[in-house]
């Protein structure tokens, strides 16, 4: 796998990212961007909301990182939905 400059291989690390057979076919953060999307939130509304950065929600959304239980528990609050089922 090429990580070398430029647009293609951001797309690379994406492809890999999300096609292996280790992520659920939605992601936890997957959810949390369709349910800020279908508030209508940007980022910056969801960081005020949750009390967690733009930056951390972000990366939740493009699932470089997970959310902490406590922080998962702020965002569903925040949207008022209900994430996860159980832990995934």
């Amino acid at each position: 796998m090429d990580f070398g400059r430029g647009k293609d291989s951001s797309e690379s690390r994406m492809a890999h990212t999300f096609g292996g057979d280790s992520m659920t076919e939605d992601s936890v953060g997957d959810k949390i961007r369709a349910a800020r999307l279908q508030k209508g939130w940007t980022h910056r509304r969801l960081s005020a909301e949750c009390g967690y950065t733009q930056q951390s929600i972000a990366t939740w959304e493009r699932g470089e990182h997970r959310p902490s239980p406590r922080a998962l528990k702020s965002v569903e609050r925040a949207l008022g939905v209900k994430l996860l089922d159980k832990e995934e």
